[in-house]
């Protein structure tokens, strides 16, 4: 009887969706930050705002207007603020830095369908950050060319933004009005609230099925579109020598310290795009941080910060992370495709790694040692194509294959498929299965995973999660972050949310429980209490736990207790703080092990146009019977913007598992994304021993060119 009723609330019909037209300009607005052009006059207004974080319900103090129209060319929105209750929080910030300000938020669906979306975010000097919204995951790396600007006034700022229609992609209906989903929100940061048109739902599924109409839209016909953005790095590298002399890299080869590139993209169709890259400098601008574990047993996993992956990056992610694309590490050339048709989401990719990395699996992967790749190299290849079924949900399938390019070279193929289906207002289910196979010349391994998950995680009451996955002791996945098999695994969750009119904005209690099992017997089993609260900008969390860990016939407790903290006790400081205290096998020795982690970080803003992130972190690891160990992570970022476009960095990293202290400095300048330069050092010292180790200058600068 509950469960009818539960899955007949969720598939219940929704509100309808209130109507917002667009007004047509006879001319284009200038992009000033001032509405005192006639068409913001003649625009339909939106004034009706609803809070939905951190607890639903409320409009807010202020009074926020805002308004649509279009050209030919562009959309724009208009955007006024005022009779705020608290100072206006605007930081002239790199591109993208501007999640602790006052914001501005435009989200379109413009193919109307509910599953996917371009998103906007806006500070009050106009500074952008863009991403997209597509099935169900957030890829806040994409890049896109718009403007804004804005004016402030004593209570309040005014916001005119410009997004060309190239820079987006939506169906060609060819001289019929267009209706694209629309959402606008505003984030207070000194309460600590969201507000939105129309009322959203935190943590909803769907984020677009709670879209307004945004009617009478005449874009432009999709046409053949071309972007050329040629490259142009320098790189030179110095090492200290036996005499204490720097020994640098000069121009021998020329073809490692002077790199011209060209990345090329194509737009097929309103939403294909052909992606390649040739002599591509897959550099990062910025390093990974240091990461600490004195008790690690596998390799630290980073995020993809190089642009070519990130391109059209939703088309390539699945359930059961099949591409982990920072396996592929130096590439001779890349290309992709990515699109939809109809209901068909696909992508694929392929490079050539002329430095490929060996076996991240904790029993290593025949063929993919690093003995065995050693100046070697591997071609890498993926593909993926996901169908629209029901409603909001989607059947995926994904191939993906590496191999070392010599006759006898070992050779891995992973194909899986995955079925999401996430209902109205708070339901998510998720099923993934994969095989794989591994030729080598000595050895053939074949096996097979999956995973699946069911969720419910309403604004407010009673939200859960139960999730299953197994792998067998023969699957490999090479182009993947596949640290384990032979291991199943296994976790429930709940948690209930209140949303109390006195107390706190939002308080949830919460437990879970947790295991895994080896084929060899090594698991581990624990359960918890965990829960936390949310009063404005203040975040307080906390959870212990207790259960049991085997390892190679030894076995320990294992427990922990920890909180965290959050806190923004003025406009300019925001400052975090974690600790953990439990104890768990040491794996290198397999002795019971006590273990205390202490995190710190603030972030201060003490003018306009600076901002100082500091981090330590502190950890003690005890094994029963032998002397305490001890770890440091130490890590500084100052970052100066002296204009929208002008930047500098200078960054500090130390970590004593290294005792390596890394520092770097960066000029920036970025007129929009793909329109840039660099001019950078980075250098790693010794402290304890004989400072410099060595240091690298590099340049680079990008033009990007639409045809």
């Amino acid at each position: 009887m509950l469960t009818t009723w539960s899955l007949s609330f969720a598939f219940a019909a929704a509100p309808t969706a209130p109507e917002v037209v667009a007004a047509q300009a006879v001319a284009p607005p200038t992009i000033d930050g001032v509405l005192d052009e006639a068409i913001w006059a003649e625009a339909q207004e939106i004034t009706s705002f609803t809070r939905y974080v951190p607890a639903p319900g409320g409009a807010p103090a202020e009074r926020i207007s805002v308004r649509v129209a279009q050209d030919e060319e562009t959309l724009y929105v208009g955007v006024l603020v005022e009779d705020t209750a608290q100072p206006i929080r605007a930081r002239l910030s790199p591109r993208e830095d501007l999640n602790d300000d006052d914001q501005i938020g435009v989200y379109l669906d413009t193919f109307n369908d509910e599953r996917s979306g371009f998103v906007f975010y806006f500070n009050a000097l106009g500074v952008q950050q863009d991403a997209r919204w597509a099935n169900g995951e957030w890829v806040g790396d994409w890049n896109t060319v718009l403007s804004a600007e804005a004016t402030r006034h004593e209570r309040g700022f005014t916001l005119e933004i410009a997004i060309p229609f190239r820079s987006l992609r939506y169906p060609d209906t060819g001289l019929d009005p267009q209706t694209w989903g629309l959402i606008v929100t505003r984030k207070v940061p000194s309460e600590g609230a969201k507000y939105s048109f129309p009322t959203l739902q935190r943590g909803h599924p769907q984020l677009f099925s709670q879209a307004a109409r945004l009617t009478g839209l005449t874009p432009p016909p999709q046409r053949a579109q071309v972007e050329l953005m040629p490259v142009l790095a320098a790189r030179q590298h110095a090492v200290r020598a036996e005499d204490g002399s720097l020994a640098w890299s000069g121009l021998d080869p020329w073809h490692q310290s002077i790199w011209p590139a060209l990345d090329a993209r194509l737009a097929l169709s309103a939403e294909t795009r052909l992606a390649a890259t040739i002599h591509p400098d897959f550099s990062q601008v910025e390093g990974d941080p240091s990461q600490l574990d004195l008790n690690q047993r596998f390799a630290f996993y980073f995020s993809e910060r190089r642009p070519f992956f990130l391109e059209g990056v939703e088309a390539f992610t699945d359930p059961l992370d099949t591409l982990y694309t920072r396996r592929i590490n130096a590439p001779a050339y890349g290309v992709k495709l990515a699109g939809r048709g109809g209901p068909v989401t696909f992508g694929a990719l392929n490079a050539v790694d002329l430095a490929p990395i060996p076996s991240i699996h904790e029993e290593g992967t025949p063929g993919f040692s690093e003995a065995a790749l050693d100046g070697q190299v591997t071609l890498n290849s993926f593909a993926r194509g996901r169908v629209d079924v029901l409603d909001g949900g989607g059947l995926g399938f994904s191939v993906a294959e590496k191999h070392v390019l010599t006759p006898d070279g070992a050779a891995n193929a992973v194909g899986a498929m995955d079925l999401t289906l996430p209902f109205r207002e708070s339901w998510f289910v998720s099923g993934a299965a994969s095989g794989s196979t591994l030729f080598a010349e000595k050895a053939q391994l074949s096996g097979a995973s999956w995973a699946t998950t069911l969720r419910r995680t309403p604004a407010v009451g009673p939200g859960f999660s139960v999730s299953l996955s197994d792998v067998t002791p023969g699957f490999r996945n090479e182009l993947g972050y596949l640290t384990q098999s032979g291991i199943s695994r296994g976790s429930a969750w709940g948690e209930y949310t209140f949303a109390p009119e006195r107390g706190p904005d939002r308080l949830a209690p919460g437990f879970w429980i947790s295991g895994r099992e080896e084929r060899d017997g090594d698991g581990q089993r624990e359960a918890g209490l965990s829960g936390y609260l949310v009063e404005g900008p203040t975040y307080l969390g906390f959870w212990a736990s207790r259960g049991e860990t085997t390892q190679t016939g030894a076995q320990a407790p294992n427990g922990e207790l920890g909180a965290e903290l959050s806190l923004t006790p003025s406009s300019w400081l925001t400052v975090e703080a974690n600790g953990r205290i439990g104890e768990d096998i040491q794996y290198s020795t397999l002795l019971s092990a006590r273990y205390q982690e202490v995190t710190l970080s603030a972030t201060v803003r003490p003018v306009t146009w600076l901002r100082v992130d500091v981090l330590t972190q502190r950890e003690w690891f005890t094994p029963i019977g032998e002397p305490t160990q001890t770890g440091l992570t130490s890590w500084t970022r100052v970052n100066a913007q002296l204009t929208r476009a002008l930047g500098m960095r200078v960054i500090a990293d130390y970590s004593t598992s290294t005792e390596v202290l890394t520092t770097s400095q960066l000029f920036s300048w970025v007129l929009h994304p793909g329109t840039e330069a660099y001019l950078g050092a980075t250098e790693r010292s010794a402290p304890r021993e004989d400072g410099l180790i060595e240091l690298t200058v590099f340049a680079k600068v990008s033009v990007l060119w639409r045809g």
